[in-house]
């Protein structure tokens, strides 16, 4: 495995969002890119659901980034410690599940998202 440094994403303020947004990544991750899908139609004028139709908004950062780490097999607690910022560095796990892969659309929008936020790569 090779050390990688973590771009930690902090939670949404909102505990309940955050909570809600985790368990839906959870979710996605166990039951695949359809349930997502049907989550999005159903859920489509559902404001507790806003994040997933603001693909600008930092929870939809947040709920991306949960999905790249729960794919890459970060644990619960470890992706804890990211949002907290007590690790800077972790292993890369390679995912093995398949189930759910961060597409070149979503990590180019976690860098423009990034960029955008710290003005900077």
């Amino acid at each position: 495995m090779m050390a990688t440094n973590v771009v930690p994403i902090p939670p949404p303020q909102d505990s309940d969002v955050a909570e809600r947004i985790t368990k839906l990544a959870t979710y996605v991750l166990r039951n695949g890119v359809e349930f997502e899908k049907k989550v999005c139609e159903k859920e489509a004028t559902n404001p507790l659901f806003e994040f997933l139709r603001n693909e600008a908004s930092e929870e939809y950062l947040f709920y991306r980034w949960h999905i790249f780490c729960l794919t890459h097999e970060y644990t619960e607690s470890e992706i804890r410690q990211m949002e907290d910022g007590h690790a800077h560095k972790l292993e890369w796990k390679a995912s093995t599940s398949g189930s759910i892969q961060l597409l070149p659309a979503d990590a180019e929008h976690l860098v423009n998202l990034l960029e955008k936020n710290n003005g900077s790569k």
